[in-house]
């Protein structure tokens, strides 16, 4: 039978379960006939998500999430939906968009960890393809247009629009640079099904009551890992907060014990006193004594240092980096920060970083497409024309001229962070509004894994993963040179990397290219013991630097 759908164990709510029964007659009808096998997957779990549906075809994969709303629908990125006057919740997450930009990373997350057992040998599939729908339980009215970056994978429809919705995603509306589209064949949809465990027994007759349970699978609980951003102020605000004396010392010695437990596989954070902080997502203040504190972004069994210091120093840290929110790629598995603005109130546009060029601030941001998210010909070219000359006010200004406050607040996430130097950061508020990035705290398998990729080797220290004397020497202010020229996974596979000609090395600032560099020279050196190496460096102070992390 080409249609085949699956429920391990009914849902809790009537509603669901009379939604999912409506939602199998419908694809039936419209797909138990074809030639091509076509999967539905109810109240299946990935990780911690508990997902209402996954849909499996050749050409797509679906997550899809059931809402028992009806009526005039408001769509927005990152503030509350509404379903006429009623407000329609995403779950724990902000909204629909946000709880299936979620459930879609959790399947991918599996997907991508299980593509050896699924994909026929030879075969390479980057899951690129993964499709979310936001499927109502009553007949609803949806007039606004979706940017085209969101609907390019994403779907907002009821029982009367689902089949249409589906299929206008089985010929691809996107194809990633580089990549071919393949469909999937029959044995590898069979896989996915089989590798969830789901059997003959797991069958949906339409009677959700008679659904079989899968066999238990507990939750596997990943052990805490301490880790810390390397471009961040962390390191260097504890060894402030360590040398300070008093009750400031004391504090950063409980910090540094907290983590060195971590690292032998004990939790002690729980232990200590902590308040949430929503200025930033999954922001947790620990409070060791009145003069000492540390604000960390907890996901999971993942927790991220962020700064330390006096109660004011983290104030004042909070404040200049509200909306602050770690994100981790899709298809690189790259975690970088952003900045989201949920809220009007809490647009501040951060100061400017002078350059040479002075470039308009859009222009530096690649992957935007203006046009597409601003009708207004006349806003969209005085936006292009904004860079650092222009004041705080002028930009305030021009914004409110966006009537869509969705629209608006994320313009001016990319605005700010390119207005502060930070392109990367523009560039992955971009990529999150489009859903190939999601938040750790929305994806913290993918976010584990992601720990574990060289691609972060560059910019994230993992403290559970260093040796003791490597721990040492980073929070020594005596021994830090030596952690200086300590060398990463990534960093040592280039430094020790025999190339055919020249080489070019790039990275941003703080990346660990002078450390990849003298370690580099220390090889040439040992292999041409007879001859003189010779590093050319652009100023006087790096070049005394270098002098002295060769020795």
């Amino acid at each position: 039978m080409p249609f085949t759908a699956y429920l391990p164990q009914s849902f809790t709510h009537s509603n669901e379960n009379r939604m999912f029964y409506e939602l199998v007659t419908s694809l039936a009808k419209a797909f138990g006939s074809g030639a091509t096998p076509v999967y539905l997957l109810g109240n299946v779990m990935f990780g911690d998500k508990e997902l209402d549906a996954v849909l499996l075809m050749p050409d797509a994969l679906f997550v899809v999430e059931m809402k028992s709303y009806n009526g005039l629908i408001h769509f927005s990125e990152n503030v509350e939906w509404f379903a006429d006057e009623n407000e329609v919740r995403g779950g724990i997450y902000r909204n629909p968009y946000c709880q299936l930009r979620a459930n879609k990373f959790a399947f991918l997350n599996h997907l991508q960890r299980k593509a050896s057992e699924i994909l026929n040998i030879g075969t390479i599939n980057h899951w690129w393809y993964v499709c979310g729908v936001v499927l109502f339980g009553g007949d609803i009215q949806f007039e606004e247009k979706l940017p085209e970056a969101i609907s390019d994978w994403f779907a907002i429809c009821d029982q009367r629009s689902m089949v249409g919705a589906v299929s206008s995603f089985r010929r691809p509306r996107y194809v990633a640079p580089g990549c071919v589209h393949r469909p999937f064949t029959a044995t590898e949809l069979s896989r996915i099904v089989g590798g969830l465990g789901l059997t003959a027994r797991h069958l949906y007759a339409g009677t959700p009551a008679a659904a079989a349970p899968t066999d238990a699978r507990p939750l596997e609980v990943s052990p805490l890992k301490v880790l810390f951003y390397n471009h961040s102020t962390f390191r260097s605000a504890l060894l402030r907060l360590r040398q300070a004396g008093g009750l400031q010392t004391l504090g950063a010695m409980i910090l540094l014990n907290l983590i060195q437990d971590a690292r032998n596989g004990v939790d002690t954070f729980s232990t200590i006193q902590s308040v949430p902080n929503t200025r930033i997502e999954n922001a947790i203040i620990y409070t060791f004594n009145e003069e000492a504190r540390c604000v960390a972004v907890k996901n999971g069994s993942i927790i991220h240092l962020c700064h330390c210091g006096t109660p004011q120093e983290v104030g004042l840290w909070i404040q200049a980096n509200a909306g602050k929110t770690f994100t981790v790629d899709a298809e690189t598995h790259r975690i970088e920060p952003t900045v989201v603005t949920t809220e009007s109130s809490q647009a501040v546009l951060a100061p400017t970083h002078m350059t040479e060029a002075n470039l308009p601030f859009l222009t530096r941001v690649s992957g935007l497409d203006l046009e597409k998210l601003v009708s207004s010909v006349f806003v969209r070219k005085h936006l292009l024309r904004l860079d650092e000359n222009s004041s705080d006010a002028d930009i305030n200004e021009l914004l409110g001229e966006i009537t869509d406050e969705d629209v608006l607040l994320f313009l001016h996430d990319v605005i700010s962070l390119a207005k502060a130097g930070d392109i990367a950061g523009a560039e992955t508020r971009v990529r999150l509004r489009k859903g190939d990035a999601c938040p750790v705290g929305d994806a913290p398998a993918m976010a584990e894994t992601a720990l574990e990729a060289e691609t972060n080797s560059d910019q994230i220290v993992v403290l559970n993963e260093l040796d003791q004397d490597e721990f040492d020497r980073l929070f020594d202010p005596l021994r830090f040179r030596e952690w200086m020229v300590f060398l990463h996974p990534g960093q040592r596979r280039v430094s020790a990397e025999d190339f055919a000609g020249p080489a070019l090395l790039t990275g941003v600032s703080g990346s660990g290219k002078t450390c990849v560099l003298v370690h580099r020279a220390q090889r040439l050196a040992q292999f041409f013991s007879q001859d003189r190496i010779l590093i050319l460096t652009l100023n006087q102070s790096l070049a005394r630097l270098i002098e002295v992390l060769k020795d």
